[in-house]
Order: C-alpha cells, then structure tokens, then sequence
C-alpha cells in the first residue's frame, strides 16, 4: 500500500454536507478537507467545526470572475475572503490556477509571478494548480497551461505545486503529447497536493467525470505516485447530505491502490 491521503473537496457554502463531512474527516474516511473558497460566502462561525482538521483552501476560479493576473476588485475581495478563512481556520494553504489569457497571444509569465508576490504579501501560502490550455467553456485560453510554461513559474517562484491528472490529460490532447509522459513531467515537480478525476481522453476540455465512468488509466497514474501523495477527489457530487458519492469514488479508488502493491 502506498497510503495516499485522500481530500474530501467541499465548497464554503454546502453546508448540508458539513456534519457528514465531519464524520468523514473524525473517522478518517477521508484524511483532510479541500475547501473552496467563494468570494464574500465565507461563514467563519460555520466553518469552526473543522478547525482541527487538515485544510487546504482553492482560491476562486474564472466561475467567479476570479482571474489572477487582473487585479480587479473580484481579485481583492477574493484575498480578503480567503484571509477570513485563513484568520478563522489557522491554515494558510491555498491552491490557486495561473488564470486566464486576456490576450490569446500573451504569456503572462510575469503577471502571475506577480500576482503570486501579491497573494503571499497577505499571509497566503499559494500552490499553484496546472491547467489545460482551454477553458471549462471550451474558448478561453488558460495561462501556463504547458509543462515548460507551468515549471518556469514554480522554478523562479519557488511556489508549491497542485497537480491536476485531468488538467493534464487535457492540456497534453493539445500540444499533442503522450498523457503518462505529460503527467510524468508534472510529477517531477514534486506536487504537494493532486487532484483526480476520470474523463475522455480525446477531450481538451477537463470534464470531472466520477471515478469509473471515463477513460483516463487511473492505475497506471496512481501507480507514478509516490507513498503518503495527497490526492483531492474531484467529482460530481449527487448528494450532499450523506456525501455517497465521494464515498463511492473513494472506495474504488482504494480498490485500484491495494493492486498496486
């Protein structure tokens, strides 16, 4: 056995979930929670139930207008959201995407260098996610969405790193890359955290798709992972109460992890 920890990934607001989630995390079902941080829903008293518990925040994405490269006042009111939870949970983790391309045509290695400079500048310790180059709405482009791309960006700012297998999967479909190769490359970042989902594999577009219901070689990338690896499950969710659904992905997945060995 190589004892992943697996991350129950919750949003601030579902909190019809949070007694099973409790129940999950105090009997180790699930061994930390990933928390998704939405701007200005933050519910400090709400969120106490789980201050003894290992967290890891997700900063807003673009389905919140959040782009880190633009530091508008959605961008600052992130940063003041995730500082409340920070204030209120003692846990400064917190994944962020590089953001999105505001000219197709542009980098923008700089400006997430940047914008990572002004994250940490508020006691936010930042990992930075992977992305594939194409939106969730299938025309936007991501930035850093390439591994050369993605590597410059945590070798000049020493930044922790999340690694997304469907992210992965996706961004390799386009720039016409071997999928196991392209997560390999990945990998040798040394990801603090990784992310798991099930897909297509000729989608350039993450789906998120349950565990079992897609085509990605879970065993094959389970199996590049070293022991103690922190894996978040990142899959539809049919039930809030009683959370059957994480429970199910978990449970096939720690099927596929006793065959490794």
């Amino acid at each position: 056995m190589k004892n992943f920890k697996y991350g129950l990934k919750l949003h601030c607001i579902n909190y019809e979930a949070f007694p099973k989630a409790i129940e999950l995390l105090d009997s180790q079902v699930f061994d930390y929670l990933e928390l998704y941080i939405i701007p200005n829903r933050v519910d400090v008293e709400k969120l106490d139930v789980f201050r003894k518990f290992e967290i890891i925040f997700h900063a807003p994405n673009y389905n919140y207008n959040f782009n880190l490269i633009d530091h508008n006042k959605v961008f600052l009111e992130s940063l003041e959201t995730i500082v409340d939870a920070i204030q209120a949970l003692k846990k400064t983790n917190t994944i962020v995407h590089p953001g999105v391309k505001i000219e197709d045509d542009k980098e923008y290695l700089d400006d997430v260098l940047d914008s990572l400079d002004i994250v940490k500048s508020h006691g936010i310790t930042p990992i930075l996610e992977n992305v594939p180059e194409i939106g969730i709405d299938g025309k936007s482009h991501l930035i850093a969405a390439s591994f050369e791309n993605f590597a410059e960006i945590i070798n000049k700012s020493r930044t922790k790193v999340c690694v997304d297998f469907g992210h992965t999967i996706a961004a390799a479909k386009y720039f016409q890359k071997e999928p196991l190769d392209y997560i390999k490359q990945f990998l040798s970042l040394n990801p603090y955290i990784t992310h798991i989902s099930d897909g297509r594999l000729e989608s350039v577009v993450d789906q998120h798709l349950s565990i079992g219901s897609g085509e990605y070689p879970l065993k094959k990338i389970m199996k590049l992972l070293p022991a103690n690896q922190l894996i978040s499950i990142e899959t539809p969710k049919h039930d809030f109460v009683n959370l059957s659904s994480d429970i199910k992905d978990l449970k096939i997945l720690k099927e596929i992890e006793k065959k490794l060995g």
